[in-house]
């Protein structure tokens, strides 16, 4: 951590902590300590701690919105842009471990402590998903219900695959250990699926 800059141990630090306690429970003092900074270093850097969780969070969704609405350009058919909609978001996430646990929180609490930044960030996402839903089911002669449910479902999907890996390693080690060793599940394989069963989901007489 030495090698670091005083700023980016602040950003280290407090990425961990909003993940790990949430937005309410982090405590300046704490994250002060942490960094090995005092709390003026905090405010010379970041106006406050609203202004710390903006914008770390809002560099992470800002890039996955970026990323989605560019590489679904790309693509034609429905079906393609609805696996790299999903693809986008497993690998951004994955690079961003913190932000699936923010992610997770704030959907958990409703949104309560979302600065209207970063949901603005998520409607462009959410807004390109229904485009995207919208065509598949036309393909398919189908009818597309609840996009924002959808959306929903893929970032709670994705990032819970992600933050949930120690537990399913310990579940494996403690209470299955006996049952055949099977190839470890991987986030491109949810993708897949996820992407198989939603658009599975846009057949005609599907809600």
């Amino acid at each position: 951590m030495s090698k670091l800059s005083k700023k980016e141990r602040i950003v280290l630090e407090a990425k961990k902590m909003f993940a790990q306690n949430g937005y309410a429970q982090t405590i300046m003092d704490d994250l002060a300590q942490a960094a090995d900074v005092n709390k003026a270093t905090i405010y010379y850097h970041f106006k406050d701690k609203a202004t710390l969780y903006e914008t770390l969070f809002l560099e992470g969704v800002q890039k996955i919105a970026d990323r989605v609405i560019e590489q679904t350009d790309e693509q034609t058919h429905p079906q393609e842009k609805l696996a790299v909609y999903i693809k986008v978001y497993a690998t951004s996430l994955q690079e961003c471990y913190h932000l699936s646990s923010i992610l997770l929180r704030e959907i958990a609490s409703g949104g309560d402590s979302m600065p209207s930044s970063v949901l603005a960030q998520l409607l462009r996402t959410t807004k390109r998903l229904t485009e995207i839903l919208e065509m598949c089911a036309e393909k398919n002669g189908g009818v597309c219900y609840e996009p924002m449910v959808i959306q929903l479902m893929i970032i709670s999907t994705l990032s819970s695959f992600i933050t949930t890996k120690p537990i399913r390693k310990r579940v494996k080690e403690e209470l299955d250990s006996s049952a055949p060793t099977l190839p470890a599940l991987k986030l491109e394989d949810i993708a897949e699926k996820l992407t198989f069963m939603i658009y599975a989901s846009l057949q005609k007489g599907e809600k």
